[in-house]
Formats: structure tokens, C-alpha cells, sequence
């Protein structure tokens, strides 16, 4: 780890249209690459990367390409040889949540109560978006690497295709059948799946949900539907670089390989939405 700019490998995915099931990535040190703007804009070994100027962006991204690729993606990437400062390129996207918070593996004795490592520790995560247990979850989460570990350990993203979720609505994903609950905010009902000011939202997070009584319906199965409406990509992180992910489109989650890099950090940060929403 340490090169210049994260890694990405395309993962599996569900849809047809580019989102087919079965798709494995590059291994790690093989050619990466790097999508901008929903292409692949340069294929290159993770030292070319020292050259922004290879993806056609001399200088750091704009406000207008970062929401590009937001819009495009569902996620953006931001090497680490960017001129720019967090608040440069968060703060257009919306108000940012006091504070940040450093993502570090923790044992499932050793880490904080209530937390998603207290129940998987230090193996892989499940995929989940961000705060599920708030009404209004932030619509943007943003990771920082400070510090990749000893080992690859990889970020997991998938991304929601709108397009056909919308159209078939599946019940299990549409219908208010789920308890959201955690971190004392009082449990509430929802969906997993709606839609605010006509943009689609997902919450998921199988820790912190649970179909209501009754239901006929299982976490393992939302899963599923989750993961068939879907494409994954791969994040194989180098120090500094910057993702950007659209919390109401993706889900995301920590792949393997934490118990052999006890000194990877991410830095967090939570953003709210145009409309007014705040983390």
C-alpha cells in the first residue's frame, strides 16, 4: 500500500446493461482502474497516477466534476495528489456534520458499544448505508485514508441502478414493513427503498434493522434484492485519497482483511442534502 491514489476493481453486480452478476476485478499490483465520470478515463499502474493530468483534469476537480461523478457514479474518487482541502470540496454539497470520526478495526471485545465491529469485528462487514436508524440520513458520507495497513483491505461499493429498481419497486425494498432502531434513537418504521422529492433513497443496515412482526420477510433476502438491483466496485485504499459516496444510492462496507492491517484508518465525515436535511 502507500502508492499515490486508490485502487478501484470492478466487483460483481446484479442487472444486465453493464450491472451483471459474476464480474471479478484485477488482483491487487495489476493494472487498476481509475472511472471518472461513468468511463474509464485512464488505465494505469498506481505510480502513473502521479500525473493527474493522464485523467484530462490538470489541477484539482471542480465543484461541477465532483457532482458529475456523484450523479454518474453514485460515488466520486479523489486522489490524493489533488491540490485541495476537505471543505473545498465538501462544503458545496451540503452542510457538513460537526466533527469527523477515524474508522479504525477493532476486536469485537475492544470495540465501541453498539457498534458495528462489537457484532463483526474484525472480519468483513455487511454491505449497509450509513446512520439507517436516523429518519433523515446524510446523503453524502465522505472517507479519507490516513492510513492504509499493513494489508489490502478494501472499501465495497455498490451501486444502486435506479433505472429498473424503480420500475419493478419490488415489495420487499418499497413496503413500510421495517423497524429501524440504534444508538438511542427511538426505533421507527420505514422502508428501504422510498422516495424524497422525487429521488430515490435506500436505508439498509442489517444490524440496525428488522422486518416487523409478521412480515414473511428476512434480512438475508432484502440482501439479495440489494445486491441483484446492483454493481459493486472495489476500493483498494492508498494514503490521502478522498471517496465520496452518495449514502441515499450506494451502500458501502469494509471487505476483508482488517485483522492483517490493525493500522488502516479512514477518516469520516457526514454531509446533508440540498434540501435542507442535516446529518
Amino acid at each position: 500500500m502507500g502508492g499515490a491514489a486508490g485502487g478501484v476493481r470492478r466487483g460483481s453486480g446484479g442487472r444486465d446493461g453493464g450491472w451483471g452478476r459474476g464480474r471479478t476485478g484485477e488482483s491487487r499490483g495489476q493494472i487498476r482502474r481509475l472511472i471518472y465520470s461513468g468511463a474509464e478515463a485512464v488505465v494505469a499502474r498506481p505510480d502513473d497516477l502521479r500525473n493527474y493530468s493522464k485523467m484530462g483534469r490538470v489541477g484539482a476537480p471542480t465543484v461541477g466534476t465532483t457532482q458529475q461523478d456523484l450523479d454518474t457514479n453514485g460515488w466520486c474518487l479523489i486522489p490524493p495528489v489533488a491540490a485541495i482541502t476537505i471543505a473545498d470540496v465538501l462544503s458545496p454539497l451540503g452542510p457538513i456534520s460537526s466533527g469527523q470520526c477515524d474508522l479504525k478495526p477493532y476486536s469485537r471485545e475492544s470495540a465501541p458499544r453498539g457498534s458495528m465491529s462489537s457484532v463483526v469485528g474484525t472480519d468483513k462487514q455487511p454491505m449497509h448505508t450509513d446512520a439507517a436508524y436516523r429518519p433523515q440520513p446524510p446523503r453524502y458520507i465522505a472517507l479519507q485514508c490516513v492510513d492504509p495497513g499493513e494489508a489490502p483491505c478494501p472499501t465495497h461499493v455498490w451501486t444502486l441502478n435506479l433505472g429498473p429498481l424503480s420500475k419493478d419497486r419490488p415489495d420487499i425494498l418499497t413496503k413500510t414493513t421495517w423497524i429501524a432502531h440504534g444508538q438511542g434513537h427511538v426505533p421507527f418504521y420505514c422502508s428501504i427503498m422510498d422516495t424524497l422529492g422525487g429521488r430515490v433513497r435506500v436505508r439498509f443496515d442489517p444490524l440496525c434493522m428488522r422486518p416487523m412482526s409478521g412480515a414473511n420477510k428476512t434480512i438475508a433476502e432484502a440482501q439479495e434484492f440489494l445486491d441483484f438491483y446492483s454493481k459493486r466496485i472495489d476500493f483498494d485504499w492508498d494514503r490521502g485519497a478522498l471517496l465520496i459516496i452518495d449514502n441515499w444510492r450506494c451502500l458501502h462496507a469494509r471487505g476483508n482483511g482488517a485483522s492483517g492491517a490493525p493500522s488502516r484508518r479512514l477518516r469520516r465525515w457526514t454531509i446533508g442534502a440540498r434540501n435542507g436535511l442535516v446529518t
